[in-house]
């Protein structure tokens, strides 16, 4: 399993700042800059949303324009967002590559009524939740949407 920062959305720290530019806030709907303020081994989730507004990153107020992503982390190269599951690419990137990969998931196992969430896979069939900050097994999501590759460069 891929070591990464066990943090929550609904850290009372950030929970209550609205997400981008929109009037949600990150506790209800921040799983994405969530999961990638964990990717890249950073814990202040209030700090990445605060960036990506001032570097262009959200679209529609509260969407990552996941392209843009790399203009706060460098480190990352955006490689595709899939709308389709792809077990085998997602354990390439995971295994081969030692790169957690953002997943899009059915909400429903959190008990929200939105049709999806994301979650951060790490391997050994285990993931981070950025709803609670927690490691879940991946079975508790088997209702499997897309994902989202990134790779890190200059490691």
């Amino acid at each position: 399993m891929i070591d990464v920062p066990l943090i929550s959305q609904r850290n009372s720290a950030w929970a209550s700042k609205f997400l981008g530019t929109s009037s949600v806030t990150i506790g209800g709907y921040g799983c994405v800059i969530t999961s990638l303020t964990a990717l890249v081994g950073k814990t202040d989730v209030n700090w990445t949303n605060e960036a990506f507004k001032q570097n262009n990153v959200f679209s529609g107020g509260n969407l990552v324009i996941w392209a843009n992503v790399p203009k706060v982390f460098p480190n990352l190269k955006f490689i595709y967002r899939y709308y389709k599951y792809d077990n085998n690419k997602v354990a390439e990137y995971v295994y081969s590559k030692k790169t957690p990969v953002i997943v899009e998931v059915d909400a429903s196992p959190i008990g929200s009524p939105r049709n999806s969430h994301f979650v951060l896979f790490l391997g050994g069939q285990k993931l981070l939740d950025p709803w609670t900050g927690n490691i879940r097994n991946t079975s508790d999501f088997p209702d499997r949407k897309g994902f989202v590759l990134y790779e890190f460069i200059g490691a």
